[in-house]
């Protein structure tokens, strides 16, 4: 009798355990509705059935996640935060199954001193609790971003991601939750990376920037055949090569991702054209620059030539630069070297031919300041030159300046619908506005 018991318990077990795998499995892949339809079809007797339902609610909950429908815009009769707190609920029922498994009373608080319950059932719903908990700190984190509009510094944002990942996946280590352990690490490894490149290429930092582009476009390369249903698609292993056009999106949160990483690339690819050249020949800048979804430099080039400019400069303020911040190609500048003016070095010229441009640019970021800090686009002539300057704030520490050929007006629409152009892309606001309530 013992020993039919015991095979009873023992195939109860192995048939628990087949079910979290294969349902966990469907939920790790972005396959939500796949792990729904399973919960709801795959009825074992032994299971508890309230947690049954949760596994079927939990899989419509990440379904919304994954697709960011729930940063969408609500109704002024709509529940605020409703994804939250579906979350929140969840955690409690998972929490009451461990109550339940182990007959705590359920008037009491349910309290932990580290060591996780010895059953399956219990094992899962206590970590499944951590895993909820760890997706209300991530939805935080996206209402934040949203907020933030991405614009640097984010060093607060970046150690907020860094220290979920450093915390949360741990908490469910369980065999059978491998899977969604992976799928979270990945998107807080892909996060990270992304806002530390942004935050590299807004330090003029070359070596950390294609690093962290690097390890954002590893783990993206690895999402795509999940969370996209592409069609022959191919796979190449650098960063540069990664622009291939995709089709049938099934994941908001990926497509997001791979905008936010192509914008980078572009962003990086414009700040470090000059060190990259030195890096290339002439064809290979011209095949990187191709993969690029906005090349800034091509379409600089091209309104240079169509709309009679000189020169396009970007302009680094060095004024708070460490010695150690300005990478690969980019040492601090000699104050007496042409290319700087008194802590601001030009970083970028196009195209690339000796100018004797200083004077100007010292009096548009000398005396242009307060205009500049508003956002306003600024402009100088000078009559002995016959040229035109305008000049725009990136960001505090970059800036970027036209010279036109001849004497132009402050508002000559040439000038400012590029500049608008080029500043909304380097600005990111058209990946922030993604993030925006009714803009999925």
């Amino acid at each position: 009798m013992e020993r039919l018991e015991s095979s009873k318990e023992f195939t109860a077990h192995s048939m628990e355990l087949k079910f979290f795998h294969n349902y966990f499995g469907n939920l790790g892949g972005f396959m939500c509705d796949k792990a729904k339809e399973f919960a709801e079809k795959e009825k074992l007797p032994f299971l508890p059935s309230n947690l049954q339902v949760a596994l079927v609610n939990l899989a419509q909950h990440e379904k919304v996640y994954f697709s960011l429908t729930f940063l969408e815009q609500k109704s002024w009769f709509a529940r605020r935060d409703s994804l939250k707190n579906s979350y929140s609920i969840l955690q409690s029922l998972f929490l009451s199954i461990v109550k339940q498994e182990h007959k705590v009373s359920t008037s009491g608080d349910f309290e932990t001193d580290g060591e996780l319950p010895e059953n399956l059932v219990s094992t899962v719903c206590f970590q499944l609790s951590e895993f909820c908990s760890a997706r209300l700190e991530c939805i935080s984190l996206y209402i934040q971003m949203f907020k933030t509009a991405l614009a640097p510094p984010l060093d607060t944002l970046c150690e907020e991601v860094k220290l979920l990942l450093e915390s949360y996946p741990q908490k469910f280590p369980h065999d059978c939750l491998r899977n969604i352990q992976t799928c979270i690490s990945d998107e807080l490894t892909a996060l990270l990376a992304l806002l530390q490149a942004r935050q590299d290429i807004f330090k003029w930092n070359y070596t950390g920037a294609i690093y962290n582009l690097d390890d954002a476009h590893e783990v993206l390369l690895k999402w795509k055949p999940q969370a996209m249903k592409h069609q022959g698609s191919s796979f190449r292993g650098s960063f540069f090569g990664f622009g291939e056009k995709l089709s049938n999106p099934t994941s908001g949160l990926y497509v997001w991702m791979e905008k936010f990483f192509q914008t980078l690339k572009s962003q990086f690819t414009f700040y470090f054209y000059e060190v990259l050249c030195n890096t290339g020949s002439s064809d290979e800048m011209k095949q990187m620059l191709s993969k690029t979804s906005y090349d800034f430099v091509s379409k600089a080039l091209l309104h240079i030539k169509r709309n009679d400019f000189s020169h396009l400069f970007l302009i680094l303020n060095t004024r708070e630069q460490s010695t150690t911040a300005l990478k690969y190609g980019y040492p601090l500048p000699d104050l007496n070297d042409q290319t700087c003016v008194q802590n601001y070095r030009i970083m970028l010229t196009l195209p690339h031919t000796s100018n004797d441009h200083v004077t100007h640019i010292q009096y548009l970021l000398q005396n242009k300041t307060d205009e500049l800090n508003l956002e306003k686009v600024v402009s100088h002539t000078s009559s002995e030159d016959n040229k035109t300057f305008f000049c725009a704030q990136i960001d505090h520490k970059i800036f970027i300046i036209i010279v036109c050929n001849g004497l132009r007006g402050d508002k000559d629409s040439n000038v400012t619908l590029y500049l608008n152009e080029v500043l909304n892309q380097l600005k990111l606001r058209k990946i922030a506005l993604l993030l925006k309530p009714g803009n999925k």
